[in-house]
């Protein structure tokens, strides 16, 4: 299978290799329209010259029939308009955080995805996290009888952080909630399972930098910070039962360490048996792609409450304090929700 990647910054490099790696994937194709000279000496350094075709435009991967699939993580105000270009001309994708900035494009995409009879998912790969699938085991079976009443979310990326190999620096353009909040539903999602959410408080002094959200995720109250701007990284996430056990998960460096009062737990034991979260997605998508069974949890389909609440979040972070008052409602418990399995595999190679 001929697979491309489109984007040449430091996630694409990241994809690249994680293709090299896979044994269903022949030919990859690199498009780099910003760094081709950049990206032809790293091919050459990283061994990958042979294996890899360099672009500086898509037309050559909209044109060659021979690409199957094609892995978007160019900035993230292209990639509608590069899924949608990729998918009309008959290539199955895997989009990067953001899939989309709004439903109405996301499930234009989709549609679109319908009636070519092609994959269209979104890379969220923290539902493929074993570490917090393990975590949401914890919880549960420790927390109960005891209703959730509280869950708590840090997800702070320094200005430049060393992670893959290479030093991330936040794209400037995207605001924080667009990048951010994508990655904090997707925890919630698999701690909770897919349910209705609503923002009921954004404050966004520094909307490109950072953020605190106060939103309503089911019948659970869930507040998050959000921020590209810290010296020291920190992703977090905590719940607090009603008259019983505080968890946390810090997972700044994975898999984490998983806490209940402050007493540490053991590990997940999965940690080191099983694929990381980005290449198994990789993996599992070009899957779909072959045999069609419709069970990938990153399938765009089963994502589009994370497009949802994170539009209407960014709708609301303006320069001031924005608050929604919540609905009047009889008081309620928390009460812990049977969850769905899912597919879990190990967190990222450091």
């Amino acid at each position: 299978m001929e697979v491309a990647v489109v984007g040449g910054g430091r996630w694409g490099k990241r994809l690249c290799r994680e293709l090299a790696g896979l044994r269903q994937v022949g030919r990859i194709h690199l498009v780099s329209r910003r760094n081709a000279r950049g990206m032809q000496d790293w091919l050459a350094a990283e061994g990958l010259a042979r294996r890899v075709e360099l672009h500086a435009k898509l037309d050559p991967v909209l044109w060659n029939e021979r690409i199957t699939a094609a892995l978007v993580a160019n900035l993230p105000s292209e990639h509608f308009a590069t899924a949608r270009w990729l998918l009309e001309n008959g290539k199955h994708v895997l989009v990067e955080k953001p899939f989309a900035g709004t439903r109405r494009e996301a499930q234009m995409l989709i549609d679109l995805a319908g009636s070519h009879g092609l994959v269209a998912a979104a890379a969220f790969e923290h539902f493929l996290a074993s570490y917090l699938h393990h975590f949401r085991s914890v919880v549960h079976k420790h927390g109960h009888p005891h209703a959730i009443e509280l869950t708590e979310i840090t997800w702070h990326d320094a200005v430049q952080e060393e992670r893959w190999i290479a030093t991330g620096r936040p794209d400037a353009a995207t605001p924080v909630i667009g990048e951010l909040l994508p990655r904090a539903l997707t925890l919630l999602t698999v701690l909770m399972g897919r349910l209705p959410a609503r923002t009921t408080r954004v404050i966004a002094p520094e909307g490109h930098v950072s953020a605190y959200l106060e939103l309503a995720y089911g019948p659970h109250p869930v507040r998050i910070s959000l921020s590209r701007a810290v010296t020291e990284p920190c992703r977090a996430i905590t719940v607090s039962t009603r008259g019983g056990p505080r968890f946390a998960l810090d997972f700044t460096r994975e898999p984490g360490v998983v806490t209940q009062d402050g007493r540490v737990l053991p590990p997940d034991h999965l940690w080191d048996s099983l694929p990381r979260p980005v290449p198994a997605g990789i993996s599992y998508f070009l899957d779909e792609v072959r045999e069609r069974h419709g069970t990938l949890p990153l399938l765009a389909q089963e994502t589009l409450h994370v497009v949802e609440v994170t539009e209407e979040a960014a709708a609301r972070a303006v320069d001031r304090e924005t608050v929604v008052a919540p609905r009047a409602e009889p008081p309620r418990e928390f009460p812990f929700m049977p969850l769905p399995g899912t597919h879990a595999v190990a967190g990222e190679h450091r």
